[in-house]
């Protein structure tokens, strides 16, 4: 556990400090930053619920033919390209994460967020440990985080064309394609009240779980293996739900000032209720648990507007507190057993 006290005690100290950093320091910050993070995820040694399997595909790349049934074409053939250039499994990890975590970085700098604030949130909320498990979905969310932009600057097309992109390495990144649909509209909190409640009560009828189940006989085989799975007979852990319902209430009760403060709060608070619906539907049908964390990256993007909600000789103690609460949060999601990456090891040997 001691890598993770030093990772959140250096990003709570920048976090706490960081409108006193000089401007002409705060790319050099933002840039170590990036650094520590990428290289705890990197030398990461069978850290991560699928980084076994994930080493299982890389080791036999070079013999495995593409189909359908297995890992999508440009994820296997990029695995292949590190193989036949010899380099191991551990410098395709440390590669991965350089590239997950930049696009991460370089989406909040395009989206004008604060930044060190955006990285702070990004690990404590929990992203930045999906990012040891789920590796293509990781790619692929991250490439959409990186150009989030587009949507805020209408360039509908290029956007799609990218998400086709990322479709070569993991399929369900089709599902990001509600982000263009969410930008064309208006989700108040009133109507999103009433979607959350007719939620409950179609989880509640018996033909749901057979559309559901159903829906297994037109998708690639190699998701049957899901179906026996989607039914979340314990529901989401309690856990899970405790932070994005807190940071939901305060969105209903400060809409207005939140996008006052920030036009593209509107659009950010589109993917937050798209995200909690996908939680509410992850209590019966686990699999949406994984569909949501293509809107998970509302959480950062909506946080710092809320720190601003308060008046700035109060924002000190509310930054205090946050860091608290969020520290106190992402190290009991981890001694819980989230993410399988504690306890944590590393491998130097590249």
């Amino acid at each position: 556990m001691g890598v993770y006290i030093f990772l959140f005690a250096l990003i709570s100290i920048f976090y706490l400090i960081r409108k006193s950093i000089p401007i002409k320091f705060q790319n050099l910050i933002v840039f170590f930053l990036f650094l520590v993070i990428s290289l705890i995820e990197g030398f990461r040694y069978r850290v991560g619920t699928d980084t076994a399997m994930y080493e299982t595909i890389y080791n036999n790349s070079l013999h495995t033919i593409y189909s359908d049934d297995f890992v999508e074409i440009g994820y296997l053939y990029s695995n292949k390209l590190f193989m036949m250039l010899g380099l191991s499994f551990q410098v395709f990890l440390l590669v991965t994460a350089l590239f997950i975590n930049y696009n991460f970085i370089r989406g909040f700098i395009k989206l004008q967020t604060d930044v060190i604030a955006s990285i702070f949130f990004y690990v404590t909320s929990g992203i930045y440990f999906s990012t040891y498990n789920t590796l293509r979905q990781a790619i692929a969310t991250s490439i959409i985080v990186s150009c989030l932009n587009l949507i805020i600057e209408k360039k509908y097309i290029k956007f799609f064309l990218i998400v086709c992109l990322s479709f070569l390495i993991h399929r369900s990144v089709f599902v990001a394609l509600l982000i263009i649909l969410v930008s064309q509209i208006t989700i108040r909190p009133v109507i999103f009240m009433y979607l959350i409640t007719g939620i409950f009560v179609l989880l509640k009828l018996p033909i749901i779980d057979n559309l559901i189940m159903g829906s297994f006989n037109y998708l690639p085989v190699k998701y049957s293996m899901y179906a026996d799975q989607i039914l979340n007979d314990e529901g989401v852990k309690l856990v899970n739900l405790i932070l994005p319902t807190i940071i939901l209430l305060i969105v209903i009760f400060f809409y207005e000032k939140l996008v006052k403060i920030n036009i593209n709060n509107k659009l950010f608070i589109n993917f937050f209720f798209l995200f909690y619906l996908c939680l509410i539907i992850s209590t019966k049908f686990l699999l949406f648990y994984r569909i949501s964390s293509y809107f998970e990256i509302a959480l950062v993007l909506i946080l710092p507007s809320i720190i601003l909600l308060f008046n700035s000789r109060d924002r000190i103690v509310i930054d205090v507190i946050l860091v608290f609460v969020f520290v106190t949060y992402i190290t009991g999601k981890i001694l819980l057993g989230h993410y399988g990456v504690f306890p944590y090891q590393s491998n130097f040997s590249l």
